[in-house]
């Protein structure tokens, strides 16, 4: 059986949607045990257990910030392969298309970046709660 660059395309996507999908479910497993732990200080206010909910908390969004960032790599590695396959099937590469792709990958590595920065500042926060938890 002969495999066209059409197929390899095909079947690099759905390898690649498949991966993106499962971490967007682990995001969403991860949002519903935050609310959960919400809920649970909610109901249950002890300082101790709010601190230490607190520092869960911050943990479980630095998980969820980079599985976040995985997702957004497994976009970029998608577009450049679909990139460098159609450059070589193609062999044209107009000005306007390498334009658009690097503004897509700039665009992309921004995200990420915001999304470190985050992953920084929640690091950060939990430090800053630690301390509050010294002074209570």
């Amino acid at each position: 059986m002969v495999v066209t660059v059409s197929m390899a395309i095909r079947v690099i996507t759905v390898i690649m949607v498949i991966m993106v999908i499962r971490d967007i479910l682990v995001i969403r497993v991860i949002v519903v045990i935050m609310v959960i732990i919400a809920i649970r200080v909610i109901t249950v206010i002890n300082v101790i257990t709010v601190t230490l909910v607190i520092r869960v908390i911050v943990v479980i969004m630095v998980i969820r910030d980079i599985l976040v960032i995985r997702v957004i790599v497994v976009i970029v590695v998608i577009i450049a392969i679909r990139v460098i396959i159609v450059i070589n099937v193609i062999m044209v590469f107009t000005v306007n298309m390498a334009i658009s792709v690097i503004t897509a990958i700039i665009v992309i590595m921004a995200i990420r970046v915001i999304l470190v920065i985050r992953v920084i500042f929640s690091d950060i926060t939990e430090h800053i709660m630690l301390d509050l938890k010294g002074l209570i």
